[in-house]
């Protein structure tokens, strides 16, 4: 863990060097997760308020997004729910270590009470049988940061976050964004041929052997 720790600092650190396509992906990704965390922030806050006008007080959209316990998906779901705030008691050491000594003593008592009863408490759970678990439910964390991000990131293409012209010039510059956005293209140079008489002609293929004009007159 710590070496792909290194590699992986070491990596980012090499943006400069990594391949156009990765560069310009690894920005959508991130203007995407910015702006669609950005919008469910300040939406969540603005249901938050809402409801407590109306008198469902402490009732969140996804109550457990910044909770640091939480895994990824896990911070998408429940959807709707009451964000109870965890309260940490902080105790001296002395408090402690007190604590902690007495909670031995207990322990060395109750393993010699307990040595007795051990014993006809296996033969007991030997003959029933085990009883299992409550099943785990399926939970819809992935599917919810699907669908928040799939939206998010079609919120970002309608709007054009994802054209060409958006791309800042540390992550590529003009004239190499040119070969994934053709609209980056300086456009084509109209064809402005004249005649010897100053007029303007039909438009001549550039590629085109040359045309004697004295050859027509005999």
């Amino acid at each position: 863990m710590c070496a792909g720790m290194l590699l992986g600092a070491l990596g980012i650190c090499m943006i400069q060097i990594w391949p156009l396509w990765l560069k310009i992906g690894v920005w959508w990704c991130s203007v995407t997760f910015l702006t669609t965390f950005g919008v469910l922030c300040v939406v969540r806050l603005i249901l938050f308020v809402l409801m407590w006008i109306v008198g469902f007080r402490g009732i969140w959209l996804f109550p457990n997004l910044f909770d640091d316990n939480q895994t990824f998906a896990g911070s998408f779901m429940p959807v709707f729910g009451k964000g109870d705030p965890v309260v940490v008691e902080e105790d001296s050491d002395e408090e402690y270590w007190a604590r902690v000594n007495k909670k031995k003593k207990k322990d060395s008592k109750d393993g010699k009470e307990g040595e007795d009863k051990g014993d006809s408490e296996k033969k007991k759970s030997s003959k029933e049988p085990k009883e299992k678990g409550p099943e785990p439910a399926f939970q819809f964390g992935w599917i919810n940061v699907a669908l928040i991000f799939g939206l998010g990131a079609l919120a970002c293409i309608k709007m054009g976050l994802f054209d060409g012209d958006n791309v800042p010039d540390f992550i590529a510059k003009r004239d190499d964004l040119e070969y994934y956005f053709k609209s980056l293209a300086a456009p084509e140079p109209a064809n402005d041929t004249a005649d010897k008489d100053g007029k303007k002609g039909p438009e001549r293929d550039p590629f085109a052997a040359p045309v004697d004009d004295d050859a027509g007159r005999f």
